[in-house]
């Protein structure tokens, strides 16, 4: 499988599911969270040769492995080739992952914004057309209000996760990667988070720099530079969003929006 260990994804789970697409009869293809690790989708839960892998089979076959959980009606779902395997087409996961028991609201609005920022042309349209096509698939309630919150622009999965906490509690949406003009019209910042009538801008800061003291004092100084122009600057971490404390930025941000709104 040429290509395999180069991938972000946790290699032992590539390699796992390698190993598994080497013995496969004809007429299956690795199928939901299996293909979402081959498509490089950002996953809600990190991938470990442990996880069974998930393939789907076309009428008339049988597949009976340990390990592997088998899924039918491939003919409905259109296919191509990931690194040699024979794979269900993006589109497809993404629906497939919608269905009970699989992906949650976040998760599949998390992949949606990846997918579409990743593709060019018809981004949204690829995933409006695998719904239509599917109307009647397991989860397309689910997969439905997912396609409703995708947008083009986030540029990370915790951005997508932030936006659809922010939407989930009923605050207005925001602007993403939003450029901020200085005192004199020029572009002076992009953020992740603009509400520009209201002057609130939220950050996320994966952390990364921490062990670089340039870069940590060039994010202090843009923060600052930015509370100069007039904005309030809410930055969140990691633990702000998986740690179970996203109310507590959620209702700061709530409050700052209706202050500025006076």
């Amino acid at each position: 499988m040429r290509g395999v260990r180069s991938r972000r994804e946790a290699t032992t789970a590539l390699a796992r599911i390698a190993a598994v697409a080497t013995g496969l009869p004809h007429g299956t293809a690795i199928s939901c969270d299996s293909a979402a690790v081959l498509h490089g989708f950002p996953m809600p839960r990190p991938a470990t040769a442990e996880h069974a892998v998930h393939v789907r089979r076309a009428d008339g076959f049988r597949v009976r492995r340990p390990g592997v959980i088998a899924h039918a009606r491939l003919e409905r779902r259109r296919t191509q080739v990931v690194d040699g395997v024979l794979t269900v087409g993006p589109e497809d996961t993404w629906l497939d992952l919608a269905a009970p028991g699989h992906w949650g609201l976040t998760a599949l609005v998390v992949a949606g914004d990846h997918l579409v920022n990743r593709w060019t042309g018809r981004a949204v349209e690829r995933l409006e057309e695998a719904v239509a096509r599917r109307r009647r698939s397991p989860g397309i309630r689910l997969a439905r209000t997912a396609l409703g919150l995708i947008r083009t622009g986030s540029r990370s999965p915790a951005e997508s996760h932030a936006r659809v906490l922010v939407v989930q509690e009923g605050l207005p949406e925001p602007a993403l990667n939003a450029a901020v003009a200085g005192q004199w019209g020029e572009v002076v910042a992009e953020v992740d988070m603009l509400w520009e009538e209201e002057r609130v801008i939220v950050e996320y800061d994966g952390e990364t720099h921490y062990e670089d003291p340039e870069a940590r004092q060039a994010t202090l100084r843009r923060t600052e530079m930015l509370r100069d122009l007039g904005f309030q600057v809410v930055t969140l971490t990691r633990r702000d969003l998986w740690a179970g404390q996203h109310h507590l930025w959620l209702a700061d941000l709530r409050r700052r929006l209706r202050t500025a709104r006076g």
